[in-house]
């Protein structure tokens, strides 16, 4: 229990200390980079589905030697004047990346808000190492009750009644 704890103090001291963060203008191919995040922008799309446009923008990202495809959005719901995020998240155990598209333009660019956070899903992990730990001393206290109640309350005839002060 105290791990998870501390599991979580660190994460939550860690996560809103020095998280870089940026808001760009790109257009198609450009390029931006928050922190060790390497982003590329591919262009956006735009889907009619029943009741709602969904416009996606298409990011190749990069950090060190791995890279991926993140694809965050907008929801434009019929008779709704404003649009909903589809926030894009990818975690890791140091930092999360997330990208909010927060708005289309000319030329098929887009505003993009970047954002890495530090340390985030080390809360998250503190969740099952609570749980495990909280299971655990309930059951070690179970055992200690259930030798207590073993004990032999009422003296066989060759044993003397002893009493316990209280």
């Amino acid at each position: 229990v105290h791990a998870a704890f501390l599991l979580a103090a660190v994460g939550v001291n860690a996560s809103p200390a020095g998280s870089p963060g940026a808001k760009r203008t790109l257009a198609p191919g450009g390029v931006m980079q928050v922190g060790s995040y390497h982003l590329r922008y591919l262009g956006v799309k735009s889907t009619d589905k029943a009741g709602r446009t969904v416009v996606t923008a298409a990011l190749a990202v990069r950090r060190g030697a791995r890279g991926w495809l993140e694809r965050p959005g907008m929801v434009f719901y019929t008779g709704s004047a404003e649009p909903v995020a589809q926030i894009s998240i990818h975690r890791g155990i140091f930092s999360d990346l997330y990208v909010v598209l927060e708005g289309t333009g000319s030329r098929q660019s887009v505003l993009l808000e970047v954002m890495v956070n530090p340390m985030v899903s080390w809360i998250w992990m503190s969740l099952p190492v609570l749980v495990t730990g909280v299971l655990l001393v309930g059951k070690s206290r179970r055992r200690v009750l259930e030798s207590r109640d073993a004990v032999e309350l009422w003296p066989g005839p060759d044993q003397a009644i002893r009493r316990d002060p209280l």
